[in-house]
């Protein structure tokens, strides 16, 4: 029973782990989008510890987003 509730919280650590990287992850997100309006990609990964190609797809899906002018 004791292996059984260590594995239990081991597995509950390792959850909690995954969850704070994947939250830390999108913060990084949200603050790379914020300073792609005023930063050149590479600045905006040095930054925000994202890799260049990740700011630079955020980079192509935010300019998919924007309304097109006429």
């Amino acid at each position: 029973m004791n292996k059984a509730f260590r594995l239990l919280v081991e597995d509950l650590e390792q959850e909690k782990e995954k969850a704070i990287k994947q939250a830390e992850k999108q913060k990084a997100t949200e603050i790379a989008k914020n300073l792609l309006d005023i930063l050149p990609i590479h600045e905006v990964a040095k930054r925000t510890g994202l890799t260049v190609v990740e700011v630079a797809d955020l980079a192509k899906e935010m300019d998919k987003n924007q309304p097109t002018t006429r």
